[in-house]
């Protein structure tokens, strides 16, 4: 692990596996417009290890291969024996077929299909095809252009890997694909295909329910090409709910969300997902003038019947407008659909057995401009979510530090930095002698500007665990910034005893090296030495290992040198690193005037001429 992408950062990505509630912004049902109303009657519902190389029997070209049509009239749900856009462009299937364990609870499991095309491909639809389709309670399809997923599925036995974490798979930007019973294989407009990269693996996630029988899991995909680029970039907006305590026998339990649009945008698609107690299903959008539009209504909700539903036109959506969720189940002996007989408590989980209420809104932000910034709230709006259900649990349970630790994490990520450190002090109570608490609850110090404490904590957390390099690095921080600069340098290559190669402790190494107040403790060549072993971690320079190069070349009186460097580092500044241009640009002013950068305390530097040195 990074020293930088401590332990609230890593799991911080796991948390959002774990679900979230429901809003209390609630609109009721009054005003809503008739569900036979043209607004509804507009949708369009799509019944519906070295580098590793290809294997010839896992991807098939089709010769002369159709492009296919709709077929219009198929009925949502039938399984057919045909591909139902044509014959594919490309078809891929599993490394070897799975045997589905005889267990009695469901099996998550990862395949990975490598290196699907050699150039950069871009897909308008895909067609999942498997004969005892009845297994699988949902397929996803996400992409790895790494080869983690690769590395996981050849250590593992058998073929695939267990589990629900991909951490470095994810969806095709803007686009959510997956495969759920009923869905239709369905194009999507032009302009909106979505890209495959080159070489990259496809990761074909199943979610199986053994039936008791033993089943061969052996799935064929189909992939669809368009000619060009999509010349459109779209984004998933989520509503939905992660606290479901459906009580036995409750007919009519009920669960809502909204969100309100921070742009304008044009809603293209709708797909909610639940499992087999949900009865009924309500998604509308209330705009600013107060008029209402259905996105979704289904009465009789059938979980082997799950569609995607396309408008044939986009739908305007100004911002201000509010999107909306109802989804009602019934847990009750009158709900035929019901699995439990008698009926037993539900909670949300990703099992058959468990419940779940997801609405996912595909929209396209009028301004391009506002795409990633749309992505971004979207996501805060789930991360809110999670925190909810974490408090709820944490009320029910106040002695779970698994719970109580993911709600710190999820406060954190969002910023809200004191109350995340309150749910620390109490994780760090209940677990005096975890490492990873004290290191957690001292970067919480330090974000609430209390870094005397923090240090306190990471210097205890190195003292529980001498082998954890990220409370040496963030000791040395602390340290640095409280003016403790020779116990940061003690700290940072204690840190880097453990880990020799950590990038961001090397910068923090090499700059205190170059930068130190007292001009007889600077190591100017051994500041050169690192910054150059932090560049070597990387595929390609970035901003900060180039900025930290040019601040060692200074240091060694090469201003001519470090200006060039800085200037580069300039240049590889990215969008999320928008407080690292005015540093690197002041390095340039400075080097140019012949002075280098001198570290104080609290953070703060200052320049000084070449006669100041030694």
């Amino acid at each position: 692990m990074s020293p930088t992408s401590s332990p609230i950062v890593v799991l911080a990505t796991l948390l959002l596996l774990t679900g979230c509630v429901t809003s209390s912004n609630i609109i009721t049902r009054e005003g809503l417009p008739n569900p036979n109303s043209e607004a509804v009657n507009s949708l369009v519902t799509n019944p519906l290890v070295a580098k590793h190389k290809h294997d010839n029997t896992l991807v098939m070209g089709s010769e002369g291969a159709s492009t296919g049509k709709p077929l219009e009239h198929l009925p949502t749900g039938q399984w057919t024996p045909d591909w139902q856009l044509g014959e594919p462009d490309l078809i891929v299937k599993l490394q070897a077929p799975y045997s589905l364990p005889l267990e009695d609870s469901d099996v998550f499991r990862n395949f990975v299909i490598p290196n699907v095309t050699a150039s950069d491909r871009y897909v308008r639809a895909l067609e999942f095809r498997l004969d005892n389709h009845e297994v699988v309670h949902h397929a996803e399809f996400r992409l790895d252009e790494t080869d983690a997923s690769w590395r996981r599925d050849n250590e593992e036995p058998g073929t695939g890997y267990g589990g629900m974490d991909n951490p470095t798979a994810h969806y095709p930007d803007g686009h959510f694909v997956n495969w759920v019973p009923g869905k239709r294989a369905s194009e999507l407009p032009k302009g909106l295909a979505w890209r495959l990269p080159s070489d990259a693996d496809l990761v074909v996630q199943l979610h199986m329910m053994p039936s008791g029988f033993e089943e061969i899991i052996d799935p064929v995909i189909g992939l669809y090409f368009a000619d060009e680029p999509p010349e459109l970039n779209p984004q998933m907006i989520w509503l939905g709910s992660r606290w479901l305590p459906i009580a036995a026998g409750d007919a009519s339990f009920m669960t809502r969300d909204s969100y309100e649009l921070p742009y304008h945008v044009d809603v293209l698609s709708v797909m909610p997902h639940c499992h087999f107690t949900c009865k009924d299903i309500k998604a509308w959008a209330t705009l600013p003038d107060g008029s209402q539009q259905w996105l979704a209504r289904i009465e009789e909700w059938d979980f082997y019947r799950q569609s995607e539903s396309r408008f044939e036109q986009p739908i305007s959506m100004p911002r201000g407008t509010r999107l909306s969720m109802e989804f009602v189940y019934d847990n009750s002996t009158d709900n035929e659909r019901n699995p439990n007989n008698p009926p037993q408590d539900i909670e949300f989980g990703p099992l058959s057995s468990n419940e779940m209420a997801d609405l996912w809104i595909q929209v396209m932000p009028r301004n391009e401009l506002e795409s990633e910034s749309l992505r971004r709230f979207s996501a805060n709006h789930l991360r809110e979510r999670i925190i909810e259900r974490q408090e709820r649990i944490v009320e029910l349970d106040p002695e779970n530090t698994v719970v109580i630790e993911s709600l710190a994490i999820a406060l954190t990520d969002l910023g809200r930095y004191n109350e995340a450190l309150n749910y620390w002090r109490r994780y760090v109570q209940l677990a005096p002698n975890d490492s990873r608490g004290h290191l957690n609850l001292g970067t919480a110090l330090g974000f609430s500007n209390q870094v005397a404490q923090a240090e306190s904590h990471l210097k205890l957390a190195t003292q529980l665990n001498p082998g954890f390099a990220p409370a040496f690095f963030r000791l040395g921080r602390a340290q640095s910034y409280l003016g403790r600069f020779d116990d940061a340098l003690l700290s940072f290559f204690a840190a880097l005893e453990l880990k020799p190669n950590e990038s961001m402790t090397l910068y923090a190494a090499a700059r205190l090296l170059a930068s130190h107040p007292d001009p007889g403790k600077r190591r100017a060549g051994e500041a050169l030495e690192l910054a150059n072993r932090a560049l070597q971690q990387l595929p390609e320079p970035d901003a900060m290992s180039l900025s930290t190069l040019a601040a060692a070349q200074a240091a060694t009186g090469d201003f001519e040198l470090a200006v060039t460097t800085a200037r580069l580092a300039l240049s590889r500044v990215a969008a999320n690193e928008s407080s690292l241009g005015p540093i690197i640009r002041r390095q340039v002013d400075q080097y140019q005037q012949g002075q280098i950068e001198v570290v104080r305390a609290a953070g703060e530097k200052r320049f000084v001429v070449p006669g100041e040195r030694r």
